[in-house]
């Protein structure tokens, strides 16, 4: 009970929880044959199903048919309890789609500058399709289809040279919070985010906590900003690193150094060009820019909205803004960003990390890092 397993945990990791059933089975307390039946019988409880996707039904014809202004005090815990109870039936998509509905109902009582009608539209509409497709579905493959799953299945990838170059704190409103980490890897040249996340379901408070290093390396996370990393036998979904594998420290090297010349934008027309593909149905990591402009444009903090903006020019004039919603996660963010704006000089400007996103209003970035300094390698 006590033991440490050698990947350093001291609770149930997935090697110990291995050899627990190798000495079962060793000790006849279970069978092979006695397992294997057990996964093969095991299948969709579709009584189950069917309840959960009924009742998520009938959540979202009820809301939409109350309206904001009926809104019941108690209907962010009923989406809450929902969306347990499809967890409980395995259907991940619902689930994370009431918590969040759950969430915008919260911020519809409370009046909150980040709410909007639409999105919650959206939402309900979105669930209520859904569970009524989930409702015929008439097969274990349908069900699994419609389902969805808990977790990304992360498949081995070669041996990164991987590079931290940023990092932003997010708060899911499906109950979770963390922070993204982005590295850039030299060999394959593209982008792979690495995320540390905890649930917020039961504890919405924020807190500050020791974000580990990954990958067996010793220290925060945060030591390994301008160094070289050689990660092996590491796992990969898409452009998302796991846990999984062992990474050595290298040399030290400046961002300016790694990210290659081509990808520093100057020009936000030749930007748009190359990015626009993947705006609307790409990764994060597609729409991820490295911006030089060539003169800042301080606004002044919208109080109605919750909003910081900084406009970003190119040498051609065209506009890029900036744009910071105020929420608990942002708020040292967009004190920085202030203090930056303070200090900003026309002759040396910093560099910008962000990520692009195409809204009614047009095109904006969200910062990601801000780099002070930017040399041109010769």
């Amino acid at each position: 009970e006590h033991s440490v397993c050698t990947c350093r945990s001291r609770e149930l990791c997935r090697h110990k929880a291995a050899a627990l059933l190798c000495y079962q089975l060793l000790k006849g307390k279970h069978t092979l044959e006695a397992l294997t039946a057990q996964k093969e019988d095991s299948a969709w409880d579709q009584e189950q199903v069917s309840a959960a996707a009924q009742a998520t039904a009938e959540l979202a014809a009820d809301l939409l048919e109350a309206g904001l202004s009926r809104l019941a005090p108690t209907a962010p815990d009923s989406a809450s309890r929902l969306a347990s109870l499809c967890h409980t039936a395995g259907l991940p998509r619902l689930e994370r789609g009431l918590r969040i509905l759950s969430t915008l109902l919260d911020r519809a009582l409370r009046r909150s500058a980040a709410f909007r009608t639409e999105e919650l539209l959206g939402r309900l509409a979105d669930l209520y399709q859904l569970a009524c497709r989930l409702s015929k579905a008439s097969s274990p493959e349908q069900v699994q289809e419609l389902a969805g799953t808990f977790r990304d299945t992360y498949l081995p990838c070669p041996d990164l040279t991987l590079h931290l170059l940023g990092e932003r704190a997010f708060h899911a409103d499906s109950g979770y919070a963390g922070t993204v980490y982005y590295f850039w890897e030299t060999t394959q040249s593209r982008w792979y985010t690495y995320t540390y996340a905890r649930p917020t379901i039961y504890d919405n408070k924020p807190r500050l906590r020791y974000i580990p290093a990954p990958w067996g390396l010793e220290g925060r996370i945060g030591s390994l900003y301008d160094l070289s990393l050689t990660l092996h036998n590491g796992k990969a979904a898409q452009s998302r690193l796991s846990s999984t594998g062992e990474a050595a420290r290298g040399k030290a090297c400046r961002p300016w150094e790694v990210l290659p010349s081509h990808l520093w934008w100057e020009d936000f027309a030749a930007m748009f060009d190359a990015v626009s593909p993947y705006l609307l149905e790409g990764t994060e990591t597609d729409r991820l820019v490295l911006l030089r402009p060539a003169a800042c444009r301080p606004q002044p903090f919208d109080q109605t909205r919750q909003l910081f903006r900084l406009l970003l020019l190119d040498e051609e004039g065209r506009c890029l803004p900036l744009e910071v919603t105020y929420r608990e996660e942002e708020r040292e963010l967009i004190e920085a960003l202030e203090k930056l704006v303070r200090d900003l000089k026309p002759n040396d400007l910093p560099a910008f990390l962000g990520l692009l996103d195409l809204t009614e209003e047009g095109l904006r970035v969200y910062p990601v890092e801000v780099y002070s300094e930017w040399r041109c390698c010769p």
